[in-house]
């Protein structure tokens, strides 16, 4: 489970506001882009054209990322997106060497989707990872915890798990500061702007981290990472919740089976959803115990891995249950789960034998459960 997909922020990138490039500490040095912000940028054909042709990119990409937008209204967010990275690319035809355009094609080639006619959907990795590894190369601080974070994601999703556990380790040490607020007004899509490149706190750099040494096989990792994931998470958060899910998952894999389901209860116990909240009631009546790993931002790589956790939290919540055919039925939803990530791609996982021994566990607990219940 990964968290943090979505729009998180950074003041790195005000760049729309004034229809102008991006100030102060987002600007590369004098030496690689010549003009840039000067006269020259404006008094110069080629030039001026290439910078309003990469404010329309910008307001593209930022439209297509608003994470409430309502695309019924305006172009589909695929259609925003491909036409952002269409500009990005005549932009650097004049400015090879500009960092920002670089980080914000990066960005738009991440979320870059188009569903196929055989439903299949085309994704543009390679080229984001392409693109973020330029502008790391021309400016390495630039956006170091933002850049670092986004390229583990994009690992995460070609299943090279080692080096986006360099990339997170990487996140964790840049340990670059952003404000949590601002001290004056600005609109919904200036917020986006302002937080374009915020890189993700340090609790879910550590739980994606942990996720991704679990997913490579090492699970004994993965616990030492949770753990500090949780100890760095504010009480009753989603990153504690989320820590606390994965480390349940984590030892379970380790062979630590009595601890994954201690800490699965914890995990449930942990709930943060605002049940007094229209949405928060939605997501809480829709997935029950399971609310936290349906959040906004929280994603599964490869997607059968949400069955594993609800596989754990049945069984657990099966311990508590108030009577027999309440446990049953926890037990059955268990077992169910387990199949479940088995049969969508849980049998190519280097846990399948972990999976395998819990389907007989269960199989054989819920038997035992049924025949003592039919006894006279």
């Amino acid at each position: 489970m990964r968290h943090g997909r979505h729009l998180l922020v950074t003041v790195a990138s005000l760049v729309g506001l004034l229809a102008a490039p991006t100030g102060g500490r987002a600007q590369a040095s004098a030496g690689t882009r010549p003009g840039y912000g000067g006269v020259l940028d404006t008094a110069v054909g080629e030039r001026a054209a290439a910078r309003r042709i990469q404010i329309e990119a910008r307001s593209r990409l930022l439209e297509a990322i608003d994470p409430v937008r309502d695309d019924t209204l305006g172009p589909a967010d695929e259609t925003l997106i491909e036409q952002a990275i269409a500009r990005y690319d005549v932009v650097l035809a004049v400015f090879p060497d500009d960092v920002d355009v670089w980080l914000e094609r990066g960005l738009a080639l991440s979320h870059f989707r188009r569903t196929l006619p055989d439903g299949t959907v085309e994704r543009r990795i390679e080229e984001a990872v392409v693109s973020l590894g330029r502008a790391r190369e021309l400016d390495p601080a630039r956006e170091a915890g933002w850049l670092a974070s986004q390229l583990a994601l994009l690992r995460t999703e070609q299943h090279d798990y080692r080096t986006a556990g360099e990339e997170y380790a990487r996140a964790l040490a840049a340990e670059t500061p952003y404000p949590t607020s601002l001290e004056y007004g600005v609109s919904h899509m200036e917020m986006i702007a302002v937080y374009l490149f915020a890189p993700p706190p340090a609790p879910t750099v550590l739980g994606n981290w942990a996720e991704v040494m679990m997913l490579d096989g090492d699970a004994a990792h993965a616990i030492d990472l949770y753990r500090r994931a949780l100890a760095t998470a504010s009480r009753g958060s989603a990153s504690a919740a989320l820590a606390l899910w994965g480390l349940a998952l984590a030892e379970e894999r380790a062979g630590s089976h009595a601890d994954a389901m201690a800490d699965a209860l914890r995990a449930i116990d942990a709930d943060p959803i605002a049940h007094d909240t229209t949405a928060g009631a939605a997501l809480a009546a829709r997935h029950g115990v399971f609310a936290a790993l349906h959040l906004s931002g929280v994603f599964f790589e490869p997607a059968c891995e949400i069955h594993a956790y609800e596989a754990l939290g049945h069984e657990a919540s099966a311990v508590r249950a108030r009577n027999d055919e309440a446990r049953a039925s926890e037990l059955a939803a268990a077992l169910r789960s387990t199949r479940y990530f088995l049969a969508e791609g849980g049998r190519a996982s280097i846990y399948v034998g972990t999976a395998e021994r819990a389907e007989v566990r269960l199989s054989r607990a819920l038997s035992a459960l049924r025949s003592e219940g039919s006894r006279p």
